[in-house]
């Protein structure tokens, strides 16, 4: 960068208190700090294919999107780059959003349709390999062999139980209450397995919240979701640190962190995609967070995630405060 000419909203959001700095720095370096090689540099392919060029790069939380455009003079020779760029991170997640979305109607037409043929074999096997299983519960290897069709077949039951929640999802029955409550529900009903997998939960709530309207069944559905993937990312143990405050005047926020194993960035923006896993086969077929995702949506909320391999994982969820009541 020998000559530029830079936009004041350019220095602002890189806090670039001056545009000589960058001067005769390469972007990455001038900007981002970092020797890091940017492989799709697109000033670099306009420089080789004299073409206007458009890419999209992460920065932080934010997605921007860059064009470079080629000047050429007299002589027909590139003389100056022009380049430009654009905050698109509310525009990609309305279109993640919207790609969700299609996908969750698909999946319901499709759950709803095969799920009551596959229910009724199902039970028809439980209830045979049950039957089978007491008659020879004392004989080696065929109680084994019962044992696993019953496994398997409560495994096969509950993809297709989660495939009927998100085809049946609906706002449903909200009630005026204290988000801790649902938290504290939630826990109650993992605390067992924790305590067997040394797993310690720690809460820390903010006193003097206000109620809000909530679907007591969806709220705990999406909490229970987010703190079992907490839980499948500390197989030694660890900790999962749960808060609650104020966002801006008009939101509550809960925050849900473990210190397990975390997720790469590669697949932190699939991570609410229904399907998306990245567990092992028999173990997770994708669509808790979808789930969660979509319950917390239904009640005009938000989620959100960020994560660090060896590090952990931090969910926060934003629920709109619609009273000015508060606790007495």
């Amino acid at each position: 960068l020998n000559t530029m000419v830079v936009k004041q909203s350019m220095l602002d959001y890189f806090q670039i208190e001056n545009a000589d700095y960058i001067v005769g720095l390469t972007c990455y370096l001038g900007i981002h700090k970092t020797e890091f090689i940017c492989n799709n540099c697109p000033a670099k392919i306009t420089l080789v294919t004299g073409e206007t060029t458009t890419v999209e790069k992460r920065f932080g939380d934010d997605i921007l999107k860059y064009w470079t455009y080629p000047v050429y003079n007299s002589e027909k020779e590139i003389e100056i780059i022009v380049s430009s760029g654009r905050v698109i991170t509310h525009q990609k997640r309305i279109e993640q959003d919207l790609i969700r979305a299609d996908k969750l109607a698909a999946i319901g037409h499709l759950a709803a349709g095969i799920a009551h043929e596959l229910n009724n074999p199902l039970c028809s096997i439980l209830g045979f390999a049950g039957l089978i299983n007491e008659s020879v519960k004392d004989s080696k290897p065929l109680s084994e062999f019962a044992e696993s069709i019953i496994e398997s077949a409560m495994y096969s039951k509950e993809i297709i139980n989660n495939l009927l929640d998100l085809s049946r999802l609906s706002p449903g029955k909200s009630e005026f209450q204290y988000v801790e409550n649902n938290i504290d529900k939630a826990i109650s009903l993992v605390r067992y397995i924790c305590k067997k997998k040394k797993i310690v939960f720690t809460t820390e709530y903010q006193s003097n919240l206000p109620m809000i309207y909530l679907n007591t069944q969806a709220t705990v559905q999406a909490l229970l979701n987010i703190i079992s993937n907490a839980i499948d990312s500390m197989p030694d143990g660890g900790e999962i640190l749960v808060k609650t405050g104020l966002a801006g005047r008009n939101n509550i926020f809960i925050s849900i962190a473990d210190n397990g194993s975390g997720i790469s960035s590669d697949n932190l923006a699939q991570i609410f995609d229904p399907f998306f896993t990245t567990k092992d086969v028999g173990k997770g077929v994708g669509l808790g967070l979808s789930n969660a995702h979509t319950n917390i949506q239904l009640q005009k909320g938000t989620i959100s995630v960020k994560s660090e391999v060896g590090i952990g994982s931090a969910f926060t969820i934003t629920l709109p405060v619609v009273s000015d009541e508060t606790r007495e």
